[in-house]
């Protein structure tokens, strides 16, 4: 328990002191309960058989009797309370149909737990520092929290997010860790069913929605639409990621597929995403180290194929490192996969 430290404020800058638990330690635990005075006195109470003395507080700071030690006229704070915020310890992620998953965070003794789970189900342990509980449905995003309490005094844990396994994403899967922490973050909730539907193509209007979420947040909600794209409709029935798709183009991450459409249903290539990547975490006036040549199917001269530039430096940044070896190949034509665009949005934008 930290000591207890009365400081002065000045009248003029406070109105009132705050009724609060103020905890000391000085030859034994104090626990103090404050009741404010008109005009600006207040006397603290031990709860216990100890009695407070001048050395705890301040030199002419009030008077001390047994139990109680009255502040004198003016307004005073303390450095309150004692009980930190906890840092839960959790798995990030849970198989599907797991039970007796443990979460804990450090006990303090005397104190009571008040955890709480959406999207799964506390077995045991509910009022103490270690509880136990049961996974939600496959794909879902569980949060958990607890709220510490020691007497008066009550502080929250920043809640945490615990993934549930997709159906088609169980641990062994090479894109298991991406996936999850994909739909950790709210970037996606997978395609339905309690799926994520890996090796299904990202179509252009998909990739939209993960590329904006990535960048600014699960929160993010785009504009409205206004209609700049002639086959993804504004009006009067809204597109699927119209609003999205508009925002990328406002952003300057894309023009379109040609001829002043989107093409919102084409399957993104291996080489436009790496525009897409790059322009979006860069912003739309980067451009690429020119290419040196790193893969065979990515010609860099006499003629640099399509994104060359693009496809080195994203290789350059860690987030790919090809579809194959001997010799390093990139596939640029191939379509982009829901399970690889996982790989490159978290490598890309670092998700955590």
């Amino acid at each position: 328990m930290k000591p207890l430290t009365l400081v002065r404020v000045l009248a003029a800058a406070i109105g009132a002191l705050s009724a609060s638990l103020l905890v000391a330690q000085s030859g034994g635990s104090y626990v103090l309960t404050s009741s404010v005075v008109a005009g600006g006195g207040a006397t603290f109470e031990t709860a216990g058989p100890y009695s407070l003395g001048e050395t705890s507080g301040q030199s002419g700071a009030g008077t001390m009797s047994g139990g109680s030690f009255t502040l004198d006229a003016g307004f005073w704070t303390s450095t309150a309370c004692g009980v930190a915020a906890p840092a839960i310890t959790v798995p990030a992620s849970v198989a599907v149909g797991a039970t007796g998953v443990s979460a804990s965070v450090p006990a303090t003794g005397g104190a009571v737990y008040a955890w709480s789970l959406t999207g799964g189900l506390i077995t045991s342990g509910q009022g103490t520092s270690q509880i136990l509980f049961s996974a939600g449905a496959p794909g879902a995003t569980m949060t958990l929290s607890v709220t510490v309490t020691l007497g008066a005094c009550a502080a929250g844990a920043v809640p945490v997010a615990v993934q549930v396994d997709f159906l088609d994403v169980p641990p062994a899967d090479a894109f298991h860790a991406y996936v999850d922490t994909l739909a950790r973050d709210g970037v996606t909730s997978g395609c339905g069913g309690g799926n994520y539907c890996r090796n299904n193509d990202v179509t252009r209007a998909q990739m939209a929605v993960f590329l904006l979420k990535s960048e600014h947040g699960s929160t993010y909600a785009p504009p409205p639409c206004t209609g700049i794209f002639p086959d993804v409709e504004c009006t009067p029935t809204p597109a699927f990621a119209v609003d999205w798709i508009e925002q990328l183009e406002r952003e300057g991450v894309t023009g379109g597929c040609g001829g002043g459409s989107y093409c919102p249903g084409s399957p993104v290539t291996r080489a436009q995403m790496a525009v897409f990547l790059l322009k979006t975490e860069h912003g739309s006036s980067y451009a690429p180290p020119p290419c040196s040549g790193i893969f065979a199917d990515v010609a860099c001269t006499p003629t640099p194929a399509f994104a060359a530039d693009w496809i080195e430096q994203l290789y350059h940044e860690g987030v790919t490192g090809g579809c194959a070896t001997e010799p390093l190949r990139y596939c640029p034509g191939d379509s982009v996969t829901r399970g690889q665009m996982a790989v490159f949005l978290v490598k890309t934008f670092l998700l955590p």
